[in-house]
């Protein structure tokens, strides 16, 4: 009995050092990298599209509203 003591003890001992030694590793956070991308002309290409599908939008309500009356 006492060895079963002993031992789920010095498990117990082990998990803590274990567990305070791995959070040592990750003590510092984590520097972010800021990468700068160029994609303007993506940007406007997707607000054309946005735009576009927009009048395509009220449009088709337009006529689901005249085909309703």
């Amino acid at each position: 009995m006492n060895q079963k003591i002993a031992f789920y003890l010095l498990s117990i001992i082990a998990i803590f050092f274990i567990g305070y030694n791995y959070s040592q590793f990750n003590i510092e956070p984590v520097k972010p990298e800021i990468i700068t991308i160029n994609n303007s002309d993506e940007i406007e290409a997707y607000k054309s599209d946005k735009l576009s599908l927009q009048l395509q939008l009220e449009e088709l309500n337009n006529q689901l509203i005249l085909a309703l009356d």
